[in-house]
């Protein structure tokens, strides 16, 4: 797991108790939280909900290396020269 993921995982034990906790104040289940929290998944309505929660900025699930300013969702592709 990344330092991203565990900051986040923090933050959610210490205000939830525990991740099941917080997957179903967002309705979602542990596995598809689970999934957001490592980069599995990237719908980005749900990770602006998982940020809004968090009092976090949506930016913090997205590693910096793969970070789009324009969109920080969609890693940024690679010119060819």
């Amino acid at each position: 797991m990344n330092s991203i993921s565990n900051y986040l995982r923090s933050i959610i034990k210490r205000r939830y108790g525990s991740l099941a906790a917080f997957a179903r104040d967002l309705n979602l289940k542990r596995s598809a939280l689970h999934h957001y929290l490592t980069g599995r998944r990237r719908n980005p309505e749900q990770l602006e909900r998982i940020s809004e929660k968090l009092s976090v900025d949506v930016t913090n699930f997205i590693p910096a290396k793969e970070t789009n300013p324009v969109n920080p969702v969609n890693p940024v592709k690679e010119e060819q020269p």
